[in-house]
């Protein structure tokens, strides 16, 4: 909840500092989207998407006429695509699917896109599509041989150009050591949902809001850092 003393430091910005809100982010859950089957997954994040953020953009000008108050971008925070397509996305061909239908409701957009460092997100499938989308027209080469395409790093440093419109940055590898949430996902894998089976997406959901409420009551502490970095191991690049 917003505090007397909030709301008055953010009156105060507008009137005596001319300090103006430029953004306003529209939150959309896609956890109900999540389907096993990539085509039925796809169709509802698109259906999502398009029918929740339809009005979003005459809101903030309404916004903006009723408060005098420019804003500048008017986006969308979506529930991480990694997450939601996890039981969909087998192959690299999936996860240009789930991406694609990501894309596709806003295909002149730009996009930042934060994932880790498993295969099918540096695959050639996933350069091939991203070149079309940025009109790349330069020869990607070939897998295992020459080029962008020829070997994970070279495939990774093509995607992860910030000049392109579509662009992505890969976690480093060991990353979820230096994540103290993934001690947490150890624990709620231990302790609730190991040998456990859900009905439905929305029995599983419940269960894990609840234990995370008694978590948070009775246990929640600091975590205490213990990870030692280990030499790097050189090794010839992967295909």
């Amino acid at each position: 909840m917003i505090s007397i003393m909030e709301a008055n430091e953010t009156v105060k910005m507008i009137t005596q500092e001319n300090l103006d809100v430029r953004t306003i982010t529209m939150g959309i859950s896609l956890i109900d989207c999540i389907d096993s089957d990539l085509d039925r997954l796809n169709e509802k994040i698109y259906r999502k998407i398009t029918e929740k953020a339809r009005d979003l953009v005459s809101v903030g000008r309404d916004i903006e006429k009723e408060y005098g108050i420019p804003i500048v971008n008017k986006r969308i925070s979506v529930t991480p695509i990694g997450l939601i397509g996890a039981a969909a996305c087998r192959t690299e061909e999936d996860f240009v699917a789930a991406l694609k239908a990501l894309i596709d409701t806003g295909p002149d957009k730009s996009y930042r896109i934060v994932c880790d460092n498993l295969n099918t997100h540096m695959s050639e499938t996933l350069v091939r599509y991203v070149a079309e989308q940025i009109g790349y027209e330069e020869p990607l080469g070939k897998k295992g041989e020459s080029g962008i395409l020829q070997t994970k790093a070279t495939r990774a440093a093509f995607l992860s150009n910030p000049e392109h419109r579509i662009c992505f940055y890969y976690a480093p590898i060991h990353c979820s050591w230096m994540n103290q949430i993934e001690i947490w996902f150890g624990i709620l894998n231990r302790q609730l949902l190991r040998r456990k089976s859900f009905v439905s997406v929305e029995s599983l959901e419940q269960c894990i809001r609840a234990y995370i409420v008694q978590y948070n009551k009775y246990f929640a502490h600091p975590f205490k850092w213990t990870y030692a970095s280990v030499p790097e191991i050189q090794r010839e690049d992967a295909v």
